[in-house]
């Protein structure tokens, strides 16, 4: 059985297109990135494996996917762009970063799938944005463009307008689709806009605009734009937030203008804070917009909500506080006009006593459709906050979830740990708490714990526990996190011994092979002193012991998962990104950020099975997970990763960054 499980896993990491290396790579990845390009078939991923600058603009043509290798942060100095035409298959452009240039995908030909991620794109005196997406063909296209950073400084004349993130057309049939998710932009300048969708020549676009957070934008964060009698936008526009960039300009959040055509537009759950205005539409005679605006806040502006006599506007929910004035907006029977309690006018997250909390309308969120579920945080929405059911906040954050450090105090030899956290105490039912050693804390070097952990609860403490009965040692310490969602928690029990993995099933993750899980094992009378980590095959998902033994009938685990987003990943060990023991994280969301609380759960996804137990470290800048017993690190060995960028922004003083205190 474990040669079986080894072999399935194996043949599931396999790359699912041919591939080739640049630099260093056989001819014609011999010489330049351009000439690796041209020399490339259809089809070809082409992986950048270097740190170092290229000083290279580059056409690529074809169905051709260039990524950066795993580990490796290849750069593009300055004046360079890239363009990339694609015409079939599913075409990727990942992890690279411009230092001052644009990155252009065209969509042409057949039907097909582009997907624009984990660039770093900034570009300066500008008269294009930093990433930009378009369909030339009369077929449907659909784009992602995800989890890029993108700063764009705009020139003050514009010839036409145009996104830090643009997504439009130039032909009249088929449809622009996607989504636009995740992203951190940055648009500066009196013709700086955010996310843009622009349909110039009839057809359509459907996108998907979720858990952005915009900077700037003065003259729209998201700005939608129909120019042609035959143009059909449909935008679903959540869990967006915006701010001001800096002292000059005035932010604006969602403005939607139909010169001609159709505008429909979900508007839910963002906020706008310090804007221009919080909701603009403008229609002009013979064009038309339908706009559903619920739960979302807007406060410390000018004009919250702009709604013309002519649009069809529906909304209720909504929270807007301090601003000058509206204009065609009569709140709802159930819009709020109080201090929402924000954290601060660059960190809208609410604070405990905010009246926002639980106060949206939970069914608004089904007006987005298929789109994640995720807040600008990259976190589930909906949550408790303590006991009772799961409800919804207004704005694009949701409060709910508990991170804290634990540290052992123990005066006396034991390898037990008792918590004590008022979020935790009592609550016996908890099947959300889940536990990562963190060597680490407060950047003090601390003791390694070279145990395989577990929770359980007695007595009225949670507690944490060593399963091969190994002492923790004094101020070891564990990050520590009770998740909110309840639908996405549960426990897990093993009732059919014999096996080294147990078979989950649960609606939200069969099926769905790109779910982050975070499992901890969960003491409930038997013990179970392996690695626990998890993979996906057959349509389901599978928690293993990572040394291949097997499992015991009662053993009992901590289950969350969620999409990924920003906050939540999967983390693969390479020759680039090991040293020693250890694999080295690359989030900014926590790169630089020695108090953030990193949770990590093994994953066989590329089959290799790390078959020792793990912790988190701080070091040079980066987090990093390492094996607890000094093992070299394998290659191949992957890790889901769950941060909070609330969690973060608290431990950084970016609470008290502009005096809301």
């Amino acid at each position: 059985m474990k040669k079986f499980i080894v072999l399935i896993m194996t043949v599931m990491s396999l790359p699912a297109a041919a591939f080739s290396f640049w630099p260093g790579g056989a001819a014609p990845c011999n010489t330049t990135l351009q000439a690796c390009i041209d020399g490339s078939p259809n089809g070809e991923y082409i992986e950048i494996r270097t740190n170092g600058s290229i000083n290279e603009s580059i056409v690529a043509t074809g169905s051709k996917s260039l990524v950066a290798g795993n580990g490796y942060k290849p750069k593009f100095s300055a004046g360079n762009n890239i363009m990339v035409y694609s015409n079939g298959g599913t075409v990727r452009v990942k992890g690279l970063t411009m230092l001052g240039g644009s990155l252009q995908v065209v969509g042409t030909g057949a039907p097909h799938s582009i997907y624009v991620t984990h660039n770093d794109v900034t570009h300066t005196n500008a008269n294009v944005g930093s990433i930009r997406v378009y369909n030339t063909s009369n077929d449907d296209i659909n784009f992602d463009v995800s989890y890029n950073r993108v700063h764009t400084t705009f020139r003050n004349t514009l010839s036409d307008p145009v996104g830090t993130i643009s997504v439009y057309k130039t032909l009249g049939n088929g449809t622009a689709t996607g989504r636009v998710y995740g992203n951190t932009v940055t648009a500066v300048g009196i013709e700086s806009r955010g996310i843009m969708l622009n349909e110039l020549v009839g057809g359509g676009i459907d996108m998907n605009i979720i858990g952005n957070e915009i900077y700037g934008a003065t003259q729209g964060g998201v700005y939608v734009l129909s120019e042609h009698n035959n143009s059909d936008i449909h935008a679903k526009i959540g869990s967006n937030a915006f701010y001001r960039h800096d002292d000059f300009y005035f932010p604006s959040g969602v403005h939607l203008e139909a010169l001609d055509g159709d505008i429909e537009a979900e508007i839910v759950n963002n906020s706008m804070i310090e804007s221009r205005y919080g909701v603009d539409i403008i229609e002009v005679p013979g064009a038309m917009v339908d706009a559903y605006v619920y739960n979302n806040l807007v406060a410390y502006g000018i004009t919250g909500f702009y709604f013309p006599a002519a649009a069809t506007v529906t909304h209720d929910y909504n929270l807007v506080y301090a601003v000058t004035g509206n204009t065609g907006y009569t709140p709802g029977p159930n819009a709020l006009s109080v201090n929402p309690q924000i954290v601060g006018l660059q960190n809208a997250r609410l604070r405990p006593a905010s009246p926002a909390i639980d106060s949206a309308q939970s069914f608004a969120l089904f007006a987005l459709g298929s789109s994640p579920f995720i807040d600008a945080d990259g976190g589930i929405r909906m949550k408790k906050k303590g006991g009772g059911a799961a409800q919804l906040d207004i704005g694009a954050y949701e409060s709910g979830d508990v991170f804290y450090t634990h540290v052992n105090n123990n005066i006396s030899s034991s390898h037990i740990s008792s918590l004590n956290h008022p979020d935790l105490n009592g609550d016996s039912g908890a099947d959300d708490i889940h536990i990562t050693s963190n060597w680490s804390h407060n950047g003090a070097a601390g003791p390694y714990n070279n145990d395989n952990e577990g929770v359980y609860y007695t007595g009225g403490k949670w507690r944490i526990f060593n399963e091969g009965l190994l002492d923790i040692a004094s101020n070891a310490a564990f990050n520590v996190v009770k998740f909110g969602a309840t639908t996405n928690t549960f426990e897990h029990e093993v009732t059919a011994a014999g096996n080294n993995y147990t078979t989950i099933n649960n609606s939200g993750l069969d099926g769905a092979s790109q779910r982050i899980l975070q499992v901890t094992q969960h003491y409930t009378g038997t013990y179970n002193d392996h690695p626990p980590g998890v993979w996906y095959g057959f349509g389901k998902w599978n928690i293993s012991n990572l040394d291949l033994v097997n499992i015991p009938d009662g053993a009992n685990y901590n289950v969350y998962y969620q999409e990924p987003s920003k906050s939540a990943w999967e983390h693969v060990a390479t020759a680039a990104n090991i040293i020693s023991n250890w694999t080295v994280l690359d989030n900014p969301i926590i790169n630089g950020v020695p108090c953030a609380q990193v949770h990590v759960t093994q994953s066989a996804s590329q089959g290799v099975f790390n078959e020792h137990p793990v912790g988190v470290w701080y070091t040079g800048g980066r987090w990093s997970v390492y094996n607890q017993d000094e093992v070299a690190m394998p290659e191949g060995a992957a890790f889901h990763v769950v941060v909070s960028p609330e969690q973060v922004a608290a431990c950084s003083d970016l609470i008290f960054k502009d005096s809301f205190d």
